[in-house]
């Protein structure tokens, strides 16, 4: 097996030749595969090379394999194939779908939301049925494609779901805590095991955040966040829609027993509540009663028996994630907003001095390397800011969304543009939507052409370059490019061509048949020939 990452071109089981990489998690990597014989794009996921000596994950990947498999549900992604190979070890094959995470697809459409989450919920009941929790929703593994003017709603990575009913349960391990803090149920940020609730706590979650603009609960710390699930009361509504709201405050209620009892009694309390809220043709309004969602519950191995036990161990975790949120709250929250303060007052040095301190205690706080940024930017010492932009950004990507920090680092790129390239290669590379305004950004007013090209290919990468004047944009980029070299005059006119608009395409045309010599007879895009051809 090997050990380092799939290379393009390496063929897996001799029948899954991979062409990039879609993404890597703790677990694995998602590779882009096309089928060689039928030709057919696909989805695999890799089990991590480090893990693949642990037998019990590697049972534990082969089992959610079997289970995935059963599953047909068209909001839920298709497992086409898994096994071992030589080339990869243990793989997992789906569908490769198309769409964007659910929170970016509402931003745009925010009247799909109401048949966003029906399709979302119908897919969760169907699970459920199956005895299968995904135990790690969040926007990234609800992916939303349009359909004819319509939502449709596609669930990921049931990579971290436990076949339930399973009299085997050795394959848990003791005090393992699956899931993301910011879609994480009370129940499992203290420890305890993930029932069918802990899926409709992290929809509600998703549902309060597509209607609020904004998560529920937030924090500078996984402790603080955690805790404010255990502990913190939600917040009251003021962009929900009041006839919606008494479904998300029961799917957020901290006892899983005070929630919706399954999937489709949340729906059902969706309905006539939001735009779109109504079951399409994919409801299976009529379909088999899920089993009660007490007996939904993922069984941890050798865990004490007993209610005392069990609500001891959930204090004693919950004690922990308390106190070092309200150690967080003390140390980093009240500086941070200092820090804040003397910085918007020009007061550079104090800001320093306290940003200096926060990072003594808590190296990798993200706000605080956020702030260091601003206060290097802000003296002038680009090197210094670039580092801590990276470092900030990459551990919180949320940060890519500050006006401060879109602006510092323009002027970064037009300082010292060979400092910034490692942060824009990054975002335009990695990052994930919240670098979208960040991309656009660099896009219009990069101040090398060579930056506005690598930001719209991050863009692309991000399918979001309609947040540009396109044709527009490309027309008047190409025209500034008129004295570079062919490659990159070919690079706009390959984007014109690609959009469906007639003026697009006579442009790009006109580039390709363009001939500046003094005889009027050598074209100037010698390299576009090709392209010429192929469009007329």
């Amino acid at each position: 097996m090997s050990d380092g990452p799939l290379t393009p071109g390496v063929v897996v089981a001799e029948r899954y030749r991979v062409t990039g990489v879609l993404g890597a998690g703790a677990t694995g990597t998602v590779y882009a595969v096309d089928h060689v014989r039928l030709g057919r794009p696909l989805a695999m996921k890799v089990l991590h090379p480090a893990l693949a000596g642990a037998a019990d994950l590697k049972l534990r990947f082969e089992r959610e394999a079997q289970a995935i498999a059963r599953m047909d549900h068209p909001h839920v992604v298709r497992v086409v194939d898994f096994g071992e190979a030589p080339e990869a070890g243990w793989y997992l094959v789906t569908d490769r779908v198309e769409g964007r995470p659910l929170t970016a697809a509402l931003a745009q459409h925010p009247e799909w939301t109401g048949q966003a989450f029906l399709q979302l919920l119908d897919a969760l009941q169907y699970a459920h049925e199956q005895g299968i929790l995904h135990r790690d929703l969040k926007p990234d593994n609800v992916l939303i494609a349009e359909r004819a003017g319509q939502p449709m709603v596609t669930v990921l990575d049931f990579g971290l779901a436990k076949v339930l009913y399973d009299a085997d349960a050795t394959l848990t391990q003791q005090g393992a805590v699956f899931g993301t803090p910011r879609y994480m149920s009370p129940e499992q940020a203290g420890g305890d095991p993930a029932t069918s609730a802990s899926d409709l706590y992290a929809v509600g979650v998703m549902l309060f955040e597509a209607l609020e603009g904004h998560p529920p609960f937030n924090g500078d710390s996984v402790a603080e966040i955690l805790t404010k699930h255990i502990t913190a009361d939600l917040p009251a509504p003021s962009a929900c829609p009041e006839a919606a709201w008494p479904a998300v405050a029961r799917a957020l209620e901290k006892d899983p027993a005070a929630r919706f009892p399954d999937a489709r009694t949340f729906a059902e309390a969706l309905q006539g509540t939001l735009t779109g809220a109504e079951p399409d043709a994919t409801w299976r309004a009529g379909a088999i009663s899920a089993p009660p969602a007490a007996a939904l519950v993922e069984r941890p191995m050798n865990l004490p028996a007993g209610p005392s036990a069990r609500w001891g161990r959930y204090a004693l975790l919950a004690a922990v994630a308390l106190v070092g949120a309200l150690a967080v709250r003390a140390m980093l929250h009240d500086p941070l907003s200092d820090a804040r303060a003397h910085l918007e007052a020009g007061r550079l040095d104090a800001a320093a001095a306290v940003v200096d301190g926060i990072l003594a205690k808590h190296p990798d706080a993200p706000q605080a390397r956020l702030l260091s940024g601003h206060v290097a930017a802000a003296r002038g010492r680009w090197s210094e800011a670039a580092d801590a932009y990276l470092a900030s950004v990459q551990a919180d990507p949320e940060g890519l969304e500050e006006p401060r920090l879109i602006r510092s680092v323009l002027e970064l790129l037009k300082v010292e543009p060979r400092q910034g390239a490692p942060l824009l290669k990054w975002v335009a590379e990695q990052a994930d939507y919240d670098a979208v305004p960040l991309l656009v950004a660099v896009a219009e007013d990069g101040p090398q052409p060579a930056q506005k090209r690598q930001a719209f290919e991050g863009l692309e990468r991000l399918e979001s370059t309609d947040r540009l004047e396109l044709p527009g944009y490309l027309v008047q980029e190409l025209s500034k490019s008129r004295n570079r070299s062919c490659k990159i005059r070919r690079w706009y006119v390959e984007r014109l061509l690609a959009l469906d608009d007639e003026a697009a395409r006579t442009a790009a045309r006109d580039e390709m048949k363009r001939k500046d010599d003094l005889l009027g007879i050598i074209p100037q895009s010698s390299c576009m020939q090709d392209l010429l051809r192929k469009s007329e």
